[in-house]
């Protein structure tokens, strides 16, 4: 179905933000483990998506978790720190076309956070997708 599809890319896309530049954020650089839930809203049933588990790096230049895939249609549109706050909005062009809002908060060696993405589907009408993030270091990246 290209609706289970998109909102896969969606998922994809809410973790693949890149970097903003040097940041102050009490941060512990390294190997995270993160765990990422998803409810939808907006649809005839709304429905939550299991947890899905992931590791990458994260560093004070690259903040944002990120999962392997990468949606290569989306751009950052807004982005700020506010102490250990991290806050961003982004839009995604193409098939699949959405735009979200998310922010992530460190506290050395763990982190949460939670990002809010409209998508508005021609068979469906709008898609609102709440994705729940916790994340927690785990070790030194292997290079």
């Amino acid at each position: 179905m290209k609706t289970l599809s998109q909102i896969k890319r969606v998922a994809v896309a809410l973790v693949v933000c890149g970097g903003i530049g040097q940041a102050d954020v009490n941060l512990h650089e390294g190997l995270w483990e993160t765990v990422s839930t998803m409810q939808m809203s907006g649809l005839q049933m709304p429905m939550s998506m299991p947890p899905v588990t992931y590791r990458t790096c994260i560093t004070k230049k690259m903040l944002i978790p990120k999962q392997k895939e990468e949606q290569k249609n989306c751009k950052i549109t807004k982005q700020e720190i506010q102490g250990n706050t991290l806050k961003w909005e982004m839009v995604c062009s193409g098939e699949g076309a959405m735009k979200a809002k998310g922010e992530i908060t460190y506290s050395g060696d763990t982190f949460e956070g939670t990002t809010v993405t409209e998508v508005n589907n021609p068979q469906m009408g709008t898609m609102k997708m709440t994705s729940h993030v916790k994340g927690r270091y785990v070790g030194e990246c292997k290079k």
